[in-house]
Order: structure tokens, then sequence, then C-alpha cells
């Protein structure tokens, strides 16, 4: 057999067979990173997340997996060009791509578009195979039509990126579970909860789990099961006026006394989990601590002012004792001193479980077992 259960029903692989499979499918293999040239400065923006990928698999697995860039540079009037490092002739590219702008920050709009060109370029350089990893994909947020003549912009995405020539999605806490049904390839759906499961049981604590929003109950169930079976959940019941603007109707749920953990797929402006906080702490919370797999943390603006604020600053003042967040976006490429500036902020890496992942689909092993493992 190639896994076997552990003491604890946990499946592990039989390290032997594993590298003999690994051996055999390991040369028909490629992972390739997104990389950028900066317009003004030609830096290269390297791709950490990738990088510690590829070294993940490298410790763990014992092979040296071929690695190469698909570097993405601008002409002069902001059009993107792109050229990948090595062949990728007949292989199975993993590309791991992220999204960024012409100076390095994040950028959703660039990113799409480097996106688009990458694939384009492997397609041309005749690779068997691609594997688009996302860490972190933007537009996930309209997966509905909220309103008429508005566009379902998480299902346009899917069908170019389908078009572009995927064979294969993997991806992690998408912001709504019926996007896998946009695509017509398959998607691996990974999940940070497993993560961060082990960092509050580790670090204990009178546990309510909470969701800031009627769209997250399950995920909140989910994880207060994974704690234990005692551990109460609820949700915040909010309305949003207008696009990243929430307001708290109710709690509903035990939070007296309580150590509450908000869990989310995103943290963006962060008004959302600003607000909830707030209303928890009035509950009489004993500690609030935001749990969010992708740190978008972008700037907003405040209703009737003038002048776009930080999202982190928003944190900082808020009632909210810790944020964690992964490391599905690079907060520290432009900044290596970010987490100093903002202590309230936690990061736990998630590049393993994106490297099993990117193993097992290789030897075509079940991805749905990685989350019964410890990260």
């Amino acid at each position: 057999m190639l896994a076997e259960l552990d003491t604890r029903g946990v499946f592990i692989f039989n390290t032997l067979k594993l590298q003999l499979l690994l051996m055999d499918d390991i040369k028909d293999m490629i992972i390739v990173r997104s990389t950028y040239l900066d317009r003004d400065t030609d830096e290269e923006y390297e791709n950490d997340f990738a990088l510690k990928v590829h070294d993940y698999i490298g410790k763990k697995y014992g092979f040296k997996v071929p690695s190469a860039k698909a570097t993405n540079k601008f002409f002069s009037n902001m059009e993107i060009d792109t050229q990948i490092s090595e062949s990728v002739r007949g292989m199975d590219v993993y590309f791991i791509h992220q999204f960024l702008g012409y100076n390095g920050e994040d950028d959703p709009n660039v990113g799409l578009v480097a996106l688009i060109a990458d694939m384009d370029a492997f397609v041309r350089a005749s690779a068997e195979k691609i594997n688009v990893v996302l860490p972190w994909n933007p537009y996930e947020r309209k997966d509905r039509k909220t309103e008429g003549r508005t566009p379902i912009t998480a299902k346009a995405v899917a069908k170019i990126i389908e078009a572009m020539g995927a064979k294969r999605v993997v991806r992690v806490d998408m912001h709504a579970e019926q996007e896998e049904g946009f695509y017509e390839i398959p998607v691996d759906k990974l999940k940070a909860m497993p993560l961060f499961v082990k960092y509050y049981r580790e670090r204990g604590g009178n546990y309510s789990i909470f969701s800031p929003d009627t769209g997250g109950v399950t995920r909140a169930r989910e994880m207060a099961k994974m704690l234990s079976p005692t551990h109460p959940s609820g949700f915040i019941d909010k309305r949003r006026p207008q696009p990243n603007v929430s307001e708290v109707l109710y709690v509903v749920g035990d939070v007296e006394g309580m150590d509450v953990i908000l869990i989310d797929d995103m943290v963006d402006t962060s008004g959302t989990a600003v607000n909830a906080g707030a209303a928890l702490k009035e509950k009489g919370a004993k500690s609030v601590s935001l749990a969010a797999t992708h740190p978008v943390l972008s700037q907003y603006k405040d209703k009737g002012k003038t002048g776009w604020k930080l999202a982190e600053e928003r944190l900082m003042d808020s009632v909210i004792d810790e944020i964690v967040v992964t490391d599905t976006i690079n907060k520290t490429l432009k900044d290596p001193d970010y987490f100093k500036k903002y202590p309230k902020i936690q990061q736990i890496s998630i590049t393993p479980l994106f490297g099993d992942a990117i193993i097992r689909n290789q030897i075509k092993g079940s991805i749905s077992e990685l989350f019964k493992q410890d990260y």
C-alpha cells in the first residue's frame, strides 16, 4: 500500500514506495513561479511563496524537483511581456502565481493579465499539462448577482483560466464553496483550517468560534468541531449598505467570558472584522482573535472623509487582540519590517500544505487526506 493508517487514524505515506513513484514521475514535472520586474527600476520581485513550496518538497521528499520562473516585465505603455526561463516542453507544469503590479505592489488587475500572458507562454512552449496553483485568487467576492446588470466576476475569471489551457487548479479557502462549480476542470480546494486549529489548540483558551457574517457559519462550526466538540459557535448578522462597508445588526451565540475566534477566508479593509470585534466585546467577550487565510489588507476611505487609510492601522486601533493570517499574500515583499510595524498581526505558513498537494497530484494521491494531518 502507498499509504497506511497510523495510531491516530491518519494516513501516512509508505516512504519507500512513495520515493519509487516519485522517481518515475518527478522527471515529468516542473514547478514554475511568476516573478515581476519593476517598471521603473528593473528590480525583480521574487515569488517567496513558490520558493518555500519548492524547498519544502525537496526537504520532505528528498528530490530536487526541476524549477523555473516566468518573469513578467513591462513595456513603456504598461503592457506586459513574459518569458519562461527553462524549457517546459512535454512537462507537467505546476505554475505558482502571485498577483503583483508595476512596482511590486499587490494588484489583482495587472496580476490577472500577467497570468493570461504566462499561461499563453506555457501553451506555446508545448507544456504537456498546466496546473495553475493560486495561493490567492482575486475577483472571488462577486460569486452571484446581487443586483440587476452586474457581473459574476468569479465565474468570468474561472472561464479565462480554463480558456488559457489550465487542466487543473489548486486553491485554498475559496470565498464561496460553489465557486468550484464555475470550473469545468478539476479544482483542488485546500483548507487553512488545520493550521489555525493547531495554532489555537497549542495556545489554549476558552474558545467560542464566530463567523463575522451569515455566509461563514459552516466554516465557524467546522472549526469549533475540530477544536473540540464542546466549543460553541455563532455568527454576526450584518448588512452592507455599500461595498466595503458593513454594519452589525445582531450577535447570535454565546460570548460572555469567552475567548472568541472570528474565522474568515480573507480580511480586506477590515471593517467587518473591526465592527464584529467591537460588538463581541460589548457582549462580554474576554478576548477577540481574527483568523483569516488571505491578508488582502487594502486601503479604504472613511464615509464622508477624504484621503485613504490603511486597513492595518484600523486593526491596530481596534479592540481585536490578535490577527492570525497565512502567507498566501506576501506582506513583506515591499516592507521587510511589516510585522514589526503591526505587532497584532501574526503569520503562519501554509506552504507545506501546497507542497504536499502538488506531490499528491503528481502521483495521483488523495488530497482530502491532507486535512487530517498536522501542519
